[in-house]
């Protein structure tokens, strides 16, 4: 790991703290970055340094995150990605831990601005098609792991068979800047009210491992759990299908975006008197 030697200067950090513990904010930040990023560190870490020019993306940039928390240090995910450099997310580091979750707290109040929620329609089922096939065609792993079995015209498909139902449902939905610009999108269903989906291609496999509609989900971890650990009958379970954001987002406005959807599924679980979300979640900050 290798630091530039003018952190050892005196930064101007705004927080009113004791040398003591600005050396340990620092130490640990710069070591968790450096852990995180591995041998993927483009340049030298320093206060001055962003955390994306370094090689930081959405995925470790929730990691980095999540290594802080279990360090005693809270930042809200959308504080951290917020940060132009180290020495902003030095400034925005505390200690000392919180009643209301820090991580939701200061999600819902900065990306609440700049994002609003709509049902899902029918005007944007191009748009969707094209996030989900880029989303999980070309950046899911499992999907990776099995191709090249799989093509991008399967998940057309899939979504072709799930369209009408989605949109009768009610429970799905699309994020769009102030601007009018989709940038994501969450598919969900009632846990205890999924159609059949019938798929004719290797993404039954992808599809059977999430839990979908139909007899796809009759994977054995998936029906364990709706049978025997989630309440039965219609309006108990929201299932939080697949989320995707579009690919035009930077590794930043990403986070952002699945977080707004996270607090979105949510409040629409809420408002709908549903128990409880079931999905399957890969995110280490709300797992």
């Amino acid at each position: 790991m290798e630091m530039d030697p003018a952190i050892t200067g005196r930064p101007s950090w705004t927080t009113p703290i004791s040398l003591t513990r600005r050396l340990k904010l620092h130490r640990t930040l710069f070591e968790t970055v450096a852990s995180v990023l591995g041998s993927s560190i483009r340049s030298r870490i320093s206060i001055a340094s962003n955390f994306y020019d370094l090689g930081g993306n959405s995925l470790n940039s929730v990691y980095t995150v999540t290594k802080l928390q279990e360090q005693g240090f809270l930042i809200g995910v959308s504080e951290f990605i917020s940060c132009n450099t180290l020495g902003d997310v030095l400034n925005k580091m505390r200690g000392e831990y919180y009643e209301e979750d820090p991580i939701l707290a200061h999600g819902k109040q900065q990306d609440s601005r700049r994002y609003v929620a709509q049902m899902l329609q029918d005007s944007h089922r191009t748009r969707v098609t094209d996030m989900i096939t880029t989303s999980f065609y070309q950046k899911a792993d499992l999907d990776r792991w099995l191709m090249p079995d799989i093509r991008a015209e399967d998940y057309t498909e899939l979504l072709d068979s799930m369209w009408e139902p989605l949109l009768e449902k009610n429970l799905s939905f699309v994020v769009q800047t102030q601007r009018g610009e989709t940038v994501g999108v969450a598919l969900n269903f009632d846990a205890n009210d999924e159609p059949p989906v019938k798929i004719n291609s290797k993404l039954e496999d992808c599809v059977q491992f999430l839990g979908a509609p139909g007899v796809s989900y009759k994977s054995v971890m998936c029906c364990v759990i709706r049978e025997n650990q989630l309440p039965q009958g219609k309006g108990q379970v929201l299932h939080g299908l697949m989320m995707a954001t579009h690919s035009s987002m930077s590794p930043q406005q990403n986070v952002e975006v699945i977080h707004f959807m996270e607090e979105e599924m949510l409040r629409i679980a809420r408002k709908g008197g549903f128990a409880g979300v079931f999905t399957t979640n890969t995110s280490p900050l709300t797992q």
